[in-house]
């Protein structure tokens, strides 16, 4: 397996992205939209470019939130990108520009792939093949010892990932 170096663009998308592609994935934070502040307004047009951007195989996650997603289904679906999965970002302390909502304490970060691609070409793990049983030796592991498996996994993850000096941003 051949490992190429990350690339981190920072400015305006719809100006870096076209030439550097194509990209295995794209991770995308764009303005919701959700307020009145000058600076979360939907931008225009960078769906298509990152669809256009993205490898035949690549994928493109995006933050954003419910409200967001559900005004901007259809630009995702124009740009020729299918929508896998979702998962939810929680938040500790919530966070909100209006004081006539409840606070936000979540996000979604949604995965999206190339329409005309089928999933089985985006989502390749030959090597971890968690089977229902395996699965429920696992459950069962947790409730053993009192913990989620979320603090199984990360228990084992800083076992075989310590920190290194060089790790924090």
């Amino acid at each position: 397996m051949m490992v190429l170096p990350e690339i981190i663009l920072s400015g305006d998308c719809r100006d870096r992205m076209p030439a550097h592609g194509p990209y295995d994935m794209i991770l995308a934070d764009p303005p919701y939209g959700d307020t009145s502040l000058a600076w979360d307004r939907r931008v225009e047009g960078w769906l298509a470019l990152a669809r256009a951007a993205l490898a035949p195989t690549g994928s493109m996650w995006v933050f954003g939130s419910l409200r967001s997603f559900m005004a901007t289904a259809d630009r995702f679906a124009d740009a020729g990108l299918r929508l896998a999965q979702e998962i939810v970002w929680e938040k500790q302390n919530g966070t909100s520009f209006h004081a006539d909502r409840f606070k936000r304490v979540h996000e979604l970060a949604v995965q999206f792939y190339p329409a005309e691609t089928p999933w089985r070409e985006i989502y390749n793990d030959p090597q971890t093949h968690i089977t229902p049983a395996l699965r429920g030796r696992i459950k069962i592991a947790a409730f053993r010892r009192g913990v989620t498996v979320a603090d199984m996994l990360r228990d084992l993850l800083a076992r075989e990932f310590p920190p290194n000096d060089g790790d924090t941003p």
